[in-house]
């Protein structure tokens, strides 16, 4: 659909919904340590048993590869994967949960990180067209993530259970998609897009610390 640009606002707030432990991505192992490692068609992931842990290719929201695992031992691999870019999410029962993003598989290149499981956040905002109307019933998501959420009547959503990280935040409402880029600032978390024309594209970069 080509019609007339249409303007789009976004405001997002991030909000812990508990105290964290330990810094994501400090690379010191923890009592809540998990360690995510690459290689060749391959990810295995070193934690505590009984953790839930599920696997996403980069394209991952309406297609693209899913998984997921219960650790048995201290260690599972997800093997027989093809070459590209994942995410690995780890969650506990008590709802602590690390997130590791952009990892590669293939001959070429390896990974190896350490985070901890930490307090979960969420990211709260709504979308406006540009006579501020509200834009009901669009896909709130980060791709490469389960995180996705539809805003309701008074175009408000809601992305709940989210580890601390920097994500990326899109909108696809039931029509053209007309989006830009803006970096999130924990110092002001009323963020706010000005859209131009492009389909599905980033709406901001936010951090949950």
């Amino acid at each position: 659909m080509n019609s007339k640009p249409l303007l789009l606002c976004m405001t997002a707030a991030c909000m812990l919904s508990g105290c964290l432990t330990g810094i994501a991505g400090s690379g010191s192992q923890t009592t809540n340590g998990v360690t995510v490692a690459s290689s060749e068609k391959s990810i295995t992931i070193s934690a505590d048993s009984g953790l839930s842990v599920r696997i996403f290719s980069s394209d991952f929201i309406k297609s693209g590869f899913s998984g997921s695992a219960i650790m048995e031992s201290n260690k599972h691999t997800f093997d027989s994967l093809p070459d590209g870019r994942y995410s690995v999410l780890v969650k506990r029962d008590d709802g602590k949960a690390a997130f590791f993003q952009d990892i590669p598989v293939s001959a070429s290149q390896s990974y190896r990180r350490i985070d901890s499981l930490q307090a979960t956040g969420s990211i709260r905002g709504s979308i406006s067209g540009a006579d501020s109307s509200p834009v009901p019933k669009g896909l709130v998501y980060i791709k490469g993530t389960p995180f996705n959420c539809i805003t309701d009547e008074s175009s408000e959503y809601l992305l709940d259970s989210i580890p601390p990280g920097s994500y990326q935040v899109s909108f696809h409402p039931f029509f053209d998609s007309i989006t830009d880029t803006i970096p999130g600032d924990t110092g002001n978390p009323n963020l706010v897009v000005i859209t131009s024309e492009d389909l599905n594209k980033i709406l901001n970069l936010i951090t949950v610390d």
